[in-house]
């Protein structure tokens, strides 16, 4: 009786192998060749879907409702942080109708209402909007006497206060309404008679008895050791000095 010889290479063995168990071999290697760390196709797709998420992250974090601007920036519509560098903006606006906003982050109505201001702000460019966060501005706002977000003063010159009012996106009419009363062509007689523009102290008091309470609260804060805020140079508030120093030059003259 004839005896069946054994393979004894083992380049047999895996033919043997392959032929008797072609779907498992197969298989096997599909999904070899498919891992990730096989394929440098896979690697990079992952990098990439991973840097768009954080591209989108990065996005979802700097867009902040409430300091979204047009492409290219809007000079007319500025924060306002403290109750000294509002009383600043309105000097600097001199005659110009100045539209400020109390609003809050957390305020839907605000937040819904901001697109709109950011228009009107786009048709009228002379006029100055300002921007105030009541959380962060809470003294104040309690000084001017605010109780109701989103609110709106209305201040222009030597008049000082002209007008206030609440307003959401359903009654935008009313803010358009003041805005056009109130920012028509006139001459400021007394700023003209004393030969430079009226201080906002002059003509709003309780401007200049919150701007008493900010700085005890400053001097308050610096003596317990807190860092003393720094200035930054604005050349906006450099160009109206010349202008009130060519005013008075030429009242002197006169």
């Amino acid at each position: 009786m004839a005896h069946q010889q054994l393979p004894t290479s083992s380049s047999s063995s895996s033919v043997r192998l392959v032929r008797s168990h072609p779907r498992h071999y197969h298989s096997r290697h599909r999904h070899r060749s498919a891992s990730p760390q096989q394929s440098p196709s896979g690697q990079g797709q992952c990098w990439r879907l991973f840097a768009a998420k954080g591209a989108a992250a990065e996005k979802a974090v700097k867009s902040k409702w409430w300091e979204k601007v047009p492409e290219g920036g809007l000079d007319n519509l500025r924060d306002v942080s403290s109750t000294q560098s509002l009383i600043e903006e309105l000097s600097l606006a001199e005659d110009r109708l100045v539209v400020v906003d109390f609003y809050a982050q957390w305020c839907g109505a605000c937040r819904a209402l901001y697109p709109k201001l950011v228009k009107l702000a786009q048709e009228n460019e002379d006029i100055v909007f300002l921007k105030v966060d009541y959380d962060a501005n809470k003294s104040m706002c309690k000084g001017l006497g605010i109780k109701v977000l989103p609110f709106f003063h209305l201040y222009r010159g030597s008049l000082g206060r002209v007008d206030e009012l609440s307003a959401s996106v359903s009654k935008l009419p009313r803010l358009r309404t003041a805005i056009q009363k109130h920012n028509t062509p006139r001459c400021d007689l007394q700023s003209h008679d004393k030969g430079a523009p009226t201080s906002p102290l002059d003509v709003v008091p309780e401007l200049e008895e919150l701007e008493r309470l900010e700085k005890e609260a400053l001097a308050e804060a610096l003596a317990m050791g807190a860092p003393e805020p720094s200035k930054i140079p604005d050349e906006r508030a450099s160009k109206t000095g010349e202008r009130s120093e060519e005013a008075a030059g030429a009242g002197a003259s006169a």
